[in-house]
């Protein structure tokens, strides 16, 4: 007894196949850009956090010049 196979469906494994690795590459390059705005989201926190003790160390520098400008008058 044998089985056959009709000619028709030989290749819609190969189809299937190609169909399942796109879809799955187009997940992982969604999951990379994702990664990408993720890390650049957290290193603007950083330097907003840095930008914030960087402005008070400004005001702070020029009331110390104002400070010693008044003792000279």
């Amino acid at each position: 007894m044998r089985i056959t196979r009709s000619k028709k469906n030989r290749g819609i494994a190969v189809i299937v196949a190609l169909i399942a690795v796109t879809v799955l590459t187009i997940l992982a390059g969604a999951f990379a850009y994702s990664m990408k705005v993720e890390t650049h989201l957290a290193s603007n926190a950083n330097h907003d956090e840095q930008m914030l003790w960087m402005g008070r160390a400004g005001v702070e520098m020029a009331r110390y010049v104002v400070a010693l400008e008044n003792k000279q008058q």
